[in-house]
Order: C-alpha cells, then sequence, then structure tokens
C-alpha cells in the first residue's frame, strides 16, 4: 500500500506512519529516524495527555456511565484519524480553493497488514492500526505522541489542539457520534448563541468551499440586512483578511463583536467581482421562538422553535399569550397546536426540558396545562 502526499501535506504527514509499523511497500523507520523531540514540547504532549485522559475519564463516568462499545485500539485509531482530518481542514486540502468536503472524506481498512487509510479527495494518508493490547488511556497517548510533535511543527498547531481533535475522535469512535468536546473558542461562541442576543451583524452561516456562506436571509432590522447582505452570498474576507484556512468558529469570533464597532466583509456574490462592504455591528436578539396563527378558521397556533436558547421557553409563553389574545380579538379559540422543530440545532438541555413540560404529562399523571392557551397535550 503506498502513501500519497500532495506537496503541501506531504511535510506535516512525513511521520504519519512512525509509531507501530509502516505500510507494505514503505521502507520501516529505524529508531535512529526518529526525530528528537524538543523539552518544551514534551512538556506540552505530557500535559496535553493527561488533559485526554481526564476528558474521556469524565466522559465514561458521568455521560455513558462506564458504557464501553469499543475497544482502546478502536479508540486510539478514531483518535488518530480525527486528528488527521481536522489538520486537513486547518492546512486546506486545495491551496488554491481550500475546499474540505465532508462527503470526500473516507477511511479505509487493511486488517491484514494493519493499516488504516485516510482518504481526502485524491489524497490518501496512511497509518498503522494499533496492534498491541491497550487497557487505558495513557496507551493511547503513547501510540499518538511522536506524531503529534511532528504533526505540530510541520503544521503549526498547538500540541493540546491536535489532542482536542483526537479527544472527539475517540468519543466518536467509541459511543455516540453526536457527542462532542468543545474547545474553549467554540464553547464560547456557543454560551453566546445561548444567550439569545449579542453584538454582531444578524446573519446565519456556514461553510462552503473555505468561504463562509450566508445560508439565510439576514434578519430583519439588523445590520446586515441594511447592509444589503443576502443568503448565498459567500464571505472571502473579513477586515481584508482572507477567510480561507479558518475554522467557522474563528470566523464567527471575528464577526461578532462590541456593539457600535465597525468591520469591512468582503462578498462574492454570483460571477461579480468581490466588493466590500463596511458595517457596524448592533445588538442581535435571536427569537428562540416565532408563532402565528394557521388553518381555514385561524383556529390552529404553529410555533417555530428555532433553537433552545436561554429565552426559549420565555419566548414560548410570550407567543402563546400574544397569539392566544389574537385569537381572542378574531372571536375563535385555538384548538391545535403544531410545533415545528426543524432547522434546530439543539442547545440548552434544561430549556428542551421546559418546553417538553408545557405540552408532555407530567410523571404523577395529572396534565400539563398548554401554558395561558387552557388547553392539554390531549387537545
Amino acid at each position: 500500500m503506498k502513501i500519497f502526499l500532495s506537496s503541501a501535506a506531504a511535510g506535516v504527514f512525513a511521520a504519519a506512519i512512525l509509531t507501530g509499523g509502516c505500510s507494505a511497500e514503505s521502507q520501516p523507520l529505524n529508531e535512529t529516524a526518529k526525530p528528537e523531540i524538543d523539552p518544551a514540547v514534551k512538556a506540552e504532549i505530557k500535559s496535553s495527555c493527561e488533559f485526554y485522559t481526564n476528558i474521556l475519564t469524565l466522559a465514561d463516568e458521568e455521560h455513558f456511565n462506564g458504557a464501553v462499545t469499543a475497544s482502546h485500539e478502536e479508540m486510539a485509531a478514531g483518535a488518530y484519524q480525527e486528528l488527521l482530518k481536522n489538520v486537513y481542514w486547518k492546512i486546506g486540502l486545495d491551496p488554491v480553493t481550500s475546499k474540505f468536503d465532508e462527503s470526500l472524506v473516507r477511511f479505509y481498512d487493511d486488517k491484514k497488514e494493519k493499516i488504516r487509510s485516510l482518504k481526502v479527495g485524491n489524497q490518501t494518508v496512511s497509518f498503522a492500526i494499533p496492534t498491541r493490547d491497550m487497557n487505558s488511556y495513557t496507551d493511547h497517548c503513547a501510540y499518538l505522541e511522536q506524531n503529534v510533535a511532528t504533526i505540530a511543527q510541520e503544521s503549526g498547531i498547538s500540541v493540546h489542539r491536535l489532542f482536542e481533535y483526537a479527544v472527539n475522535g475517540a468519543l466518536h469512535s467509541s459511543r455516540d457520534p453526536h457527542t462532542t468536546y468543545a474547545w474553549a473558542e467554540a464553547a464560547d461562541n456557543l454560551q453566546t448563541s445561548m444567550q439569545g442576543e449579542f453584538g454582531g451583524l444578524g446573519i446565519i452561516v456556514g461553510m462552503k468551499d473555505g468561504m463562509v456562506e450566508i445560508t439565510a436571509p439576514p434578519m430583519a432590522g439588523t445590520p446586515a440586512e441594511s447592509a444589503g447582505l443576502m443568503a448565498g452570498d459567500l464571505i472571502t474576507a473579513l477586515n481584508g483578511e482572507p477567510v480561507r484556512g479558518k475554522t467557522l468558529d474563528e470566523a464567527v469570533r471575528v464577526m461578532r463583536g462590541e456593539i457600535g464597532t465597525d468591520i469591512t466583509v468582503t462578498v462574492k456574490r454570483g460571477a461579480d467581482a468581490p466588493f466590500d462592504l463596511k458595517i457596524t455591528r448592533d445588538k442581535i436578539i435571536v427569537h428562540a421562538v416565532e408563532g402565528k396563527l394557521v388553518g381555514p378558521d385561524r383556529d390552529a397556533l404553529y410555533l417555530k422553535v428555532k433553537t433552545f436558547s436561554r429565552k426559549t421557553y420565555s419566548d414560548l409563553i410570550g407567543e402563546v399569550a400574544r397569539l392566544q389574545q389574537e385569537a381572542l380579538e378574531n372571536g375563535t379559540a385555538i384548538k391545535d397546536v403544531v410545533l415545528d422543530f426543524r432547522g434546530n440545532g439543539g442547545g440548552l438541555l434544561n430549556q428542551a426540558m421546559a418546553v417538553a413540560d408545557v405540552f408532555v404529562e407530567a410523571q404523577n399523571g395529572e396534565q400539563i396545562p398548554l401554558v395561558a392557551v387552557g388547553k392539554t397535550h390531549k387537545d
């Protein structure tokens, strides 16, 4: 099995098969060929290994209640492949477009040769599947540490961040792919979003071909709407700095900021040449729930629950009260309720539970009234 690397990735993954074996058609790397690890890097690896072990142990005890669905060997291999995938994301698969597409990433196992291959587009990196028995997360670190040192040096990504990537790989390979460790920047962005208000532009964004894509029309009354931004616009630079090479979290952190401050956004719209817009950040209030009366007699309550932020339950109560009053003024009574969770990306568990409690039966069998409407879930 051969290893094919682009020139951009070759240096980063020079040590991709250093630990535990090599491909059948590659010359083995002897011990003297392995680079010495700088003492400062060794210290960072040690502390990062402790972090890796502590996070996964905490997940075992507090979240998964000790349930194990994969071996330590499978988890370690999963940790390493997630690390590689994220490094590809960070350095850019293609030096021109920085295009990264989850649908292009595939993994192959050669059980006979004990090799696992990561394929991204037309590029393949192979690494040895752990062959010896692993009994602890400390064993994972021994499998990862030599390659982590080399990859950190060549890619410029910190050792700690590489181990954060590895944590998610171990989590996803062992149990629930929806259980994810969020590093500091992502956690900060999530907490800000969950507040329901922040200083920003008023756009919903995703990543497309290494650029930030505006995925829906700007929120009404926001700076983005006033500036003329549109769904489908691609943001190629922020304050003159290219977006390519940034993660979505990193780009969002740049776009958010103090109310009243300016940001220059470079926009590509269709086949037109990119153009700059100077936009002043303002207070963005995200309404977690929006409702309306629907049906021929306008006697059905439609509630769109867009997210579970800190304001979701209070927004729900407010919308129901407002629409109940509208129905009374129209001489009708609300007979049905439609809850729409499509596109809801989740959020705070206590808010989801509070919303559910409005409509479901209590443990003692009593009915929970539909807040101010006066109906129960049976109606």
